[in-house]
């Protein structure tokens, strides 16, 4: 009888004791204890940096963020123009921790007569930190469709020429800096260094800038010597047109 009330009181402290152990891991001293953030760290960012993006969405990382859930940042985050995807999560502390998958631009674009960032989407952003334009080639003078919206068939015309010059030759592309529409008209294109416009005319983009290529290097290698050029025409197949300016005449 002795043995049989032993071994019950030992079940009872055995199952008290692991209640005691459950209660403490759920439902300890900190189980009422709200998570306080005092601080979100950005990483994978190249547009903006973390205190740009804060300050665009009024998260400030010295606020302690009372009434914020994991997913409310996630959201807020979100709905920043540059940004596609962001994962949140806390690190078990104080800090929250975000990744981001940010938009692509592709171009900076001139409409309404300001410049605007244009993904490789076709999405037109704003443009927040002028940093952001380096290297990225603009498009001006694109056509507008009767509803007022960029004509999306020039827009894709701009990114043909964009896509084969940086395929066929990184430093060509690395000196693209204009791809002027002409609100529909014959295309022309500028590379920096040089003050003479491309007439690139339309379609066969792979063809015209393979065309260019060839003579790519003769042109930057006699940069001091095509003052005298006046454009040079990619219009025609098989040929590249080069025009030159007439000689000023000079009286005694």
């Amino acid at each position: 009888m002795k043995d049989r009330s032993s071994k019950i009181f030992g079940l009872i402290f055995f199952l008290f004791l692991c209640g005691g152990i459950l209660y403490l891991l759920f439902a300890g001293p900190d189980s009422n204890k709200e998570n306080k953030y005092e601080k979100i760290e950005i990483t994978n960012n190249k547009l903006l940096t973390e205190n740009e993006y804060l300050k665009y969405l009024e998260l400030y990382d010295t606020t302690i963020f009372k009434e914020l859930t994991l997913a409310d940042i996630k959201v807020n985050l979100e709905r920043h123009p540059y940004i596609i995807r962001a994962e949140v999560s806390h690190d078990g502390i104080n800090k929250i921790e975000a990744e981001l998958t940010e938009k692509i631009p592709k171009a900076l674009i001139i409409t309404d007569n300001e410049f605007k960032l244009v993904t490789e989407k076709g999405e037109l952003l704003p443009l927040l930190n002028k940093n952001i334009v380096n290297g990225l080639p603009i498009i001006s003078n694109i056509k507008r469709n009767s509803k007022e919206l960029l004509d999306e068939n020039e827009l894709e015309a701009a990114f043909k020429i964009i896509n084969a010059v940086q395929l066929i030759d990184e430093n060509m592309y690395e000196s693209l800096a204009e791809i002027n529409l002409r609100n529909g008209g014959d295309i022309l294109i500028m590379f920096a260094g040089f003050r003479f416009p491309i007439v690139f005319g339309k379609n066969s983009e792979t063809r015209k800038i393979l065309a260019l290529k060839n003579i790519w290097s003769n042109l930057i290698n006699e940069k001091g010597s095509n003052y005298d050029i006046e454009y040079i025409d990619l219009r025609y197949k098989n040929k590249i047109f080069i025009g030159k300016r007439k000689p000023t005449e000079t009286t005694g």
